[in-house]
């Protein structure tokens, strides 16, 4: 920057040379009764004031410059306390205290032992609430830094403009800093057009490395992250995490902290557990079904209907005690559902009265469903459950909906990652990249874990909204086709493995005709118990228009292997669970085979399979008088 450094030599040279030249002892000249500072001073020069003077001037104006492109650059509307967020989400002051106190406390620590902190959570939890009320709390500290808050709804998600705003933010808090961004950007303008690691290195990393040296006491800053899976691309989500990693590895006398809040989406967990090379962060679980969740969700419930009666008028018994207890049982511990429900509750465009409303509330969250033309109590968090399905690649999603069809539906059979991935036959790597959008509505086990662990969601309010096709729409899980589905891979399964000996060998063949076969992980007796345990409900609950391919697939099952004896009954005590179900196995049979029946004598099946069936039905017929 020439214009500037000629400035700089004149500067210093004029502040040299400009000094008071002596003037000759002539005691008449001041026989002024008043002394001023200048009396008696001849041929001075005061070129330099007036240097210093327009220098200024020309550093004002300069940084105007620069903020005025830094605000150009960025967005304005990503910053905590913008117009644009005029009634952000916040905490209820007696909601999250242990998180919040423990960011300033961590902010206000000198012996932090790390410098930046990532905040995950569901879908819905109230992540942005604590960012929000995080910011305001260390701004009256003077510890904020700068915030910005990505929103994919509100289009403030384009990983372009996130540090330019950072780098306006910073330079309103530090003068030095300010000072030396004005520098670097007068010197080369077309740095903000540069990629954003050239940007981070010269407007945030070398400019603060400076600061820190300049001024070893200077109380770090907080800067603020917030929704960091909203921003439009997914690599500079992680590119920008690298580059908060460059700079917290570079040296821990930078005086900046870094709290990153986002979903646990698959692309992130994966970039802050690179083994390579590990982001030296604290990572900090957002839970929904702690104790302390739970009562916040009761202290919010408690303090948004008091409100609701009082601006109604309502008794102090309004709602009864036994529809507040399905609502708070459902909730849980998640307080971004509980504020969706308060939100209906309050929303002046509902026409309906309170009382009609929180009977919607307790329809909505019971599961019975809601009819066409009905207000939906849960709209903005289907919206959001909308959203991550939407992000599901069009060539996954049928396999995302079988996988979450078979966790709903059959919840309650525990299966790890790899048997579930095995009973449905999809491979395990396949597996886990139909869930790789679900992160942040389903806890998905690394898979190191995926012999024992299971995958679960994190909040029944998503199995709800599957299951509903007034919320749910074109995303509503087809419940007949998934029972289809698990009455046939529990065929396939039957059919192919074979007892070999004792009670947990067993061999698998690829197909029911294929001869060949492979050995199976010994979770084969798990796999087999489920089969036995589900498959005639399961064929029970399939639709009628698939019925014909359901009684192709019972056609080519040998039912005259059929032994219910596989579930096995173990004289260890801490196995004998398996044995629990051996009664209820044999009466769902009963039950398939009276339901069987009929669709057997109208169908075209072959002649065999009639004579099989025939006695089987007789069989069951007589077990049942006998037990009568």
């Amino acid at each position: 920057m020439p214009a500037r450094e000629n400035r700089k030599r004149k500067y210093h040279q004029t502040l040299s040379d400009a000094q008071p030249t002596k003037a000759p002892n002539k005691r008449n000249d001041v026989a002024s009764s008043e002394t001023h500072f200048f009396t008696g001073a001849s041929n001075f020069a005061i070129n330099s004031m007036n240097i210093m003077a327009n220098d200024s001037r020309q550093d004002f104006e300069e940084s105007k410059i620069v903020i005025q492109r830094l605000v150009e650059k960025g967005a304005p509307a990503a910053i905590y306390n913008s117009a644009y967020r005029a009634y952000p989400p916040r905490c209820h002051e007696d909601t999250r205290q242990s998180i919040r106190a423990d960011v300033v406390a961590w902010t206000t620590d000198p012996k932090r032992l790390r410098r930046m902190r990532w905040y995950l959570g569901p879908a819905g939890v109230g992540k942005s609430a604590i960012a929000e009320s995080a910011a305001e709390a260390l701004a009256l500290l003077r510890r904020l830094g700068a915030t910005f808050c990505f929103s994919r709804p509100g289009k403030v998600d384009d990983p372009d403009t996130v540090i330019p705003t950072l780098v306006y933010q910073l330079a309103t808090k530090n003068a030095l800093y300010k000072r030396l961004i004005t520098e670097v950007l007068g010197s080369d303008p077309l740095i903000l057009d540069m990629n954003r690691a050239t940007q981070f290195k010269a407007l945030i990393l070398e400019p603060f490395t400076i600061v820190a040296k300049k001024n070893e006491s200077l109380q770090p800053l907080l800067v603020i992250i917030d929704g960091l899976d909203e921003c439009r691309d997914t690599k500079a989500q992680c590119e920008l995490i690298d580059l908060i990693r460059s700079e917290v590895e570079r040296s821990e006398d930078i005086p900046l902290l870094w709290m990153v809040l986002s979903r646990p989406e698959w692309h992130l967990k994966s970039t802050f557990a690179n083994v390579d090379r590990p982001v030296p962060c604290q990572q900090i679980e957002i839970l929904i079904d702690d104790d302390e969740a739970r009562r916040d969700v009761k202290c919010l419930f408690s303090s948004g209907l008091a409100a609701v009666r009082d601006e109604y008028g309502l008794l102090a018994s309004w709602p009864p005690q036994e529809q507040l207890n399905v609502i708070l049982e459902r909730a849980s511990g998640h307080l971004g559902f509980a504020s969706f429900i308060l939100r209906f509750m309050r929303d002046e465009v509902v026409s309906d009265g309170p009382t009609e409303r929180f009977r919607l509330c307790v329809k909505a969250v019971s599961g019975l469903g809601l009819g066409s033309g009905t207000s939906n109590p849960l709209e903005s968090l289907d919206n959001i459950y909308q959203q991550i399905l939407s992000s599901v690649p069009p060539s996954h999603l049928p396999h995302t909906m079988r996988i979450l069809g078979f966790s709903i539906l059959y919840s309650g059979h525990k299966l790890s990652v790899r048997n579930q991935a095995t009973f449905l036959g999809i491979p395990q790597d396949f597996f886990y990249q139909y869930l790789q959008r679900l992160h942040s509505v389903i806890n998905i086990p690394k898979p190191v874990q995926a012999v024992e662990a299971s995958i679960r969601l994190y909040h029944a309010s998503f199995s709800d909204f599957l299951r509903d096709p007034a919320r749910s729409h074109d995303f509503c899980l087809d419940e007949t086709a998934i029972h289809y589905d698990v009455a046939v891979q529990s065929l396939l399964w039957l059919g192919t493995v074979e007892l070999q000996s004792g009670e947990t060998s067993f061999f698998i063949t690829h197909s029911i005709d294929s001869p060949k076969s492979i050995n199976v992980v010994p979770d084969s007796t798990k796999l087999t118990n489920f089969a036995i345990q589900h498959v005639w409900d399961a064929c029970g609950r399939v639709s009628n228009k698939r019925i014909p391919d359901l009684l192709v697939a019972l056609e080519q099952f040998n039912f005259a292997n059929l032994q219910f004896s596989r579930l096995t009954k173990s004289q260890d005590p801490l196995k004998r669970n398996n044995s629990l179900g051996h009664d209820k196995c044999q009466e769902s049979f009963i039950l398939f085979i009276r339901w069987l029946y009929p669709h057997v004598r109208r169908s075209a099946l072959s002649g065999l399979t009639r004579l099989l069936i025939a006695p089987v039905f007789a069989c069951s017929q007589a077990s049942d008088n006998h037990r009568k």
